[in-house]
This record gives structure tokens, sequence and C-alpha cells, in this order.
């Protein structure tokens, strides 16, 4: 693959996806047929097709042209604005900084996840029912309400909370059908069933 010249630092760079375009170019210039490319490319430079090695010269120069900054690429310590925004890497390191980056905040978000789930099974565990009928009933019911928001299809760690809820209402319902209030056991009984 050819070596490139930007046209607004100077500097020379390798194109990161021309290499399709340089072996095009190769195959026309062993059938002799790159003198009229080469023809082309200068009119195509010459209609306003540039080279850049990077997103900051290609801006610097677009600001230039619009008459929004200056025409020198030297920044006021002396360095080029090519080394501070990392050449032709510039783009293609931000693409990839943000994917990573992105993958982090997932893999973040899944550890979170986890955790919550294991710190809510601990809780479900060590739940201890109240004594009243009513105060059993507030408890089942919100016993249901944490089971029927877990996804249908569950991760490993939502699994083990939704095993762990499932044994909570059925010693809730047990108890709560021995402290005399059948009536509100057979209606959570029947709910139950419907989890299986």
């Amino acid at each position: 693959m050819a070596y490139k010249t930007c046209d607004w630092c100077g500097r020379s760079y390798k194109p990161m996806f021309s290499a399709d375009r340089d072996a095009g170019n190769a195959f026309a210039d062993a059938m002799g047929l790159g003198i009229g490319i080469k023809a082309i490319g200068g009119i195509a430079r010459l209609a306003g097709k540039r080279n850049f090695c990077s997103k900051a010269c290609k801006l610097a120069y677009e600001n230039s042209k619009n008459g929004g900054g200056s025409s020198n690429p030297e920044s006021s310590d002396g360095n080029s604005s090519v080394q501070e925004s990392g050449g032709g890497m510039g783009g293609l390191g931000s693409m990839f900084g943000s994917v990573f980056s992105s993958a982090g905040d997932e893999m973040k978000s899944v550890l979170n996840q986890k955790k919550e789930n294991k710190a809510k099974t601990e809780e479900i565990i060590n739940l201890k029912f109240e004594t009243t009928s009513e105060g059993l009933q507030n408890q089942i019911q919100n016993l249901f309400t944490q089971i029927s928001s877990l996804p249908r299809f569950k991760t490993p760690d939502q699994k083990a909370l939704y095993n762990a809820i499932k044994e909570k209402l059925e010693f809730g319902i047990m108890k709560l059908n021995s402290s005399g209030a059948s009536a509100e056991a057979d209606f959570f009984q029947k709910k139950f069933d419907k989890l299986k």
C-alpha cells in the first residue's frame, strides 16, 4: 500500500482502508491503464479530493478554507496538531475507545445486576414472617410482586432468586393457613399454582 502525503500538514502516512484501491491501481498498471487512471486521479485532486492523515488535519483544512482557523498546523507549544490527535489513528482509536467503553459499561451493569440479585436472594432467604394474619398477607403479596417482576427467561442468579421466592411463598402460605386465614391461604395458593 502506497504512502500518501497529507495536504494539510505535509506528513507522510499510510491510509487505513485503501488496500483495495492500491490493488486496483497495480492491476491497472499491469494492464497498461495506469497513465489514464493517474490522469483521472490528478483531475480528482484538482476537483477537490484531498488527502488528510487525521480528522484534525481535515477539520483544520476546512476551518482555514472557511476562514475559521489559522493556516498554521503548529500549535502554540510547537507540536503539530497531528501529534495531539494521534495522526491517522485518531479516528480509529476513538472508535475502538468508545466500543471498549460501552462494553465496559455493559459489563459493569451486568455485574451490578448480579450483585443486586444476590443481595435480594439473601434478603428473601433471611425473611422472617409476621405473626399476624394481615402482616403475613402483606409479605406474601410483596413476594408475589417480586417474583412477577422477574423475566421469563432468567439468568442463573435470577433463577436462584426465583427459587428462593417460591420456597418462601410456599412456607408463607402454609403459615397463613395454619394461622386460621384459610380463605386467604386458598387465594394465594391458587396464585402460587399458576407459577409452576
